[in-house]
């Protein structure tokens, strides 16, 4: 991973006009989507990138993998002694742990080891981090102790273990699944040439999509374009708020080099696709 370091100058030093013959798309995603797993290598392998970045920072994902390896792995072994089928096991890790495992920055990696593409982190550092890590170590202990001594009879944790034996896995995250339908219909039709939904465009203005106080935005793209390379495809991957038409964005940022906006949903992907 090479470390980012912001200049004024033109990145890679490459003229505005080499970069603006690069291709740039922007995979919008919803964090904690229970199918990003299938879903990001869904989409790579059609778009079969030359480069990738992500909307993370390295530091951070490192020192969170290290301090909450020994919890993980607790709570790993206990899943593996529990009488939980496979299923219930993925379901409860798709739709209680999401973020605990990591499940989207992993899908990502893996993509790029896998076909040996160029992957850099784009993101800034996370003052809020050791807070997830303190959060993330309470959930995995809390799992543990649910494994071994069960759940409350009544609990959601219940309700959806007992639908993936009675219903399967896949129908059971459509539970799960249905609240990211609609946000990525949302995005999806902006991207397409539409207005941003309301719900959208409140996230937008209350900055809880785009990081746009503290110039995270400017940042990132920053950082995008230093990865460029000309005649290269980059795909940079990040939540799909940072991607709206809106002053500061990421896209806002990067307008001038003409990228392509597009939702992991593989729906809203395909039909993305069909437009350009």
């Amino acid at each position: 991973m090479s470390k980012f370091t912001l200049t004024t100058s033109t990145p890679n030093g490459l003229s505005p006009g080499e970069l603006l013959f690069s291709e740039l798309i922007l995979l919008g995603l919803i964090h904690w989507d229970p199918f990003v797993s299938q879903r990001i290598p869904y989409c790579l392998d059609r778009l079969k990138p030359d480069i990738i970045t992500y909307e993370s920072n390295k530091e951070d994902y490192d020192i969170f993998n290290e301090k909450t390896a020994e919890a993980r792995g607790r709570f790993h072994q206990a899943l593996s002694a529990s009488s939980l089928t496979l299923d219930q096991q993925r379901a409860l890790i798709n739709m209680f742990l999401s973020r605990e495992e990591m499940l989207e920055p992993v899908a990502v990696q893996e993509y790029a080891s896998k076909n040996r593409v160029p992957f850099y982190h784009v993101d800034e550092h996370s003052e809020e981090n050791e807070y997830l890590i303190d959060y993330v170590i309470m959930e995995y202990n809390s799992f543990v102790t649910f494994l071994k001594v069960g759940f409350d009879t009544d609990s959601l944790h219940n309700q959806i273990l007992g639908s993936v034996l009675n219903n399967g896995l896949e129908a059971t995250l459509q539970i799960k699944g249905k609240y990211y339908e609609q946000r990525y219909l949302d995005y999806a039709l902006h991207f397409l040439g539409g207005e941003l939904s309301r719900d959208a465009e409140e996230g937008y203005q209350n900055g809880r999509h785009a990081g746009h106080y503290d110039f995270r935005d400017l940042k990132m793209s920053q950082r995008i374009k230093e990865a460029m390379v000309a005649g290269k495809r980059l795909v940079h991957i990040g939540g799909a708020g940072h991607f709206v038409d809106r002053p500061l964005t990421v896209y806002r940022h990067l307008r001038e080099l003409n990228p392509r906006r597009l939702v992991i949903h593989p729906q809203w992907f395909e039909k993305g696709l069909e437009k350009v």
